[in-house]
């Protein structure tokens, strides 16, 4: 029989995966959008799904990444764990430079999805749509 004291020295170790841990979700996003306000994309990229299961390369999701855009602040709206699922609802703040007009300061909404894989979370792929035939 496990004793009480084990039991609650053992979920006290544990919660730091889930209570603000470096391990947490919440850490995780942190890390995440301060790295890419940084421009460090080899270092975002190993928080990425992509990183993870080799779906896409280090090489490929650089050459994805948009030159024109500078992430400048992010703010957490919320958050929803399910399991090994979850939802991140963000205020982003970037910059768009665009060589004939200019720089542009914008906001947007955006909601990222994370995945928890191996115990750790990961921003979640975007699923490409399928695009239906006229003829369906």
């Amino acid at each position: 029989l496990l004793s009480p004291l084990f039991l609650l020295v053992y979920n006290g170790c544990n919660s730091t995966s889930r209570d603000g841990g470096e391990n947490s979700l919440e850490s995780r996003v942190k890390t995440f959008w301060e790295t890419r306000i940084a421009g460090e994309d080899i270092k975002a990229y190993e928080f990425e799904e992509y990183s993870k299961k080799g779906s896409m390369s280090l090489e490929q999701y650089i050459r994805a990444r948009n030159p024109a855009l500078h992430y400048k602040t992010y703010k957490i709206k919320g958050v929803e764990e399910s399991g090994d699922n979850a939802i991140v609802k963000l205020d982003v703040g970037y910059n768009l430079s665009l060589p004939t007009r200019g720089q542009f300061d914008m906001t947007m909404e955006i909601t990222d999805r994370w995945v928890r894989l191996d115990g750790q979370w990961y921003r979640q792929e975007t699923k490409k749509k399928e695009k239906k035939s006229l003829a369906q």
